[in-house]
């Protein structure tokens, strides 16, 4: 995992899954255990070119109470 902030300070996360060699966004957003899901979806279209993306949006797992 990869952590970074948004222009606004809010943490942005770029999660690699090994087992299939791709990417997935993970926004958490304002509130219990809630994603911006939007937000994924707009980082995903700005990088598709950069990373190898995960297509399946049901593998895009959220990683909740992350260690960092």
């Amino acid at each position: 995992m990869f952590a970074y902030q948004d222009e606004n300070g809010k943490p942005v996360y770029f999660i690699y899954n090994f087992k299939r060699g791709k990417y997935h966004p993970f926004v958490p957003a304002a509130g219990d255990k809630a994603r911006n899901t939007e937000e994924e979806l707009r980082i995903k279209a700005q990088l598709a070119r950069d990373l190898p993306w995960e297509e399946d949006m049901a593998r895009w797992f959220p990683l909740w109470d992350i260690p960092l």
